[in-house]
């Protein structure tokens, strides 16, 4: 097996570097790993299209999205791989909190045409759409199913009315793909002087509630 980690990176390196060294480890020992770290990228879509070429030209049968600001430790890329085989998915997100309140998990359902957010402790769920924190792609599959571009922005009015991940998410479900969150694989979200994860969420809320008590 072949992997591709892509880690879209801005400026110089972030707090979960050691984390990322880990995981590519965890990959090296996996199977063969490529390394694509494409550095200040825009926007969100550019970057991670730059990331599908590289796994493609590299010839790579899956693809793990981990972002610079995403904290993942040894062992949870084997929990994804285990868990895309084992279910059949197409892709496969670990779970961690969006940053910015309400901190929601980064995974939703779209119901009668209506998105909402999923959450869950423990488990596989499927879902619709996820973001790319820490995900792992089939690229053999995208490339037989899917036609490009995998990621898009898609604007009203200059204003993202979908992003690149949910964009991606919805094309492998339409093409008959399998996107499934995995509770059980925890990833720890950095940046802006916040860890963001289950120890300090609530309280991250809390806080945010009590500065802007009319919200």
């Amino acid at each position: 097996m072949r992997y591709a980690l892509g880690i879209p990176t801005v400026g110089n390196v972030v707090t979960a570097f050691d984390n990322h060294l880990a995981v590519a480890v965890e990959l090296g020992r996996m199977g063969e790993v490529v390394i694509a770290t494409p550095n200040n990228v825009l926007p969100h879509d550019r970057v991670r299209e730059l990331i599908v070429d590289i796994a493609i030209e590299q010839e790579c049968d899956r693809l793990l999205f981990m972002d610079s600001d995403t904290g993942a430790g040894y062992g949870d890329a084997s929990k994804l791989a285990s868990t895309m085989d084992s279910v059949g998915a197409q892709v496969a997100a670990g779970h961690y909190f969006q940053r910015g309140y309400p901190y929601a998990c980064i995974w939703a359902r779209m119901d009668n045409g209506v998105s909402s957010h999923v959450d869950a402790m423990r488990g596989v769920h499927e879902i619709h759409g996820a973001g790319m924190g820490f995900t792992l792609v089939d690229v053999l599959w995208c490339k037989k199913h899917l036609q490009r571009p995998w990621f898009k922005i898609e604007d009203v009015d200059g204003q993202p009315r979908l992003w690149e991940d949910f964009y991606f998410c919805k094309k492998v479900y339409e093409a008959g793909g399998c996107v499934i969150g995995d509770a059980d694989v925890r990833v720890v979200h950095v940046g802006d002087g916040e860890r963001i994860d289950d120890m300090s969420v609530d309280l991250l809320r809390q806080l945010y509630l009590k500065r802007h008590p009319c919200e």
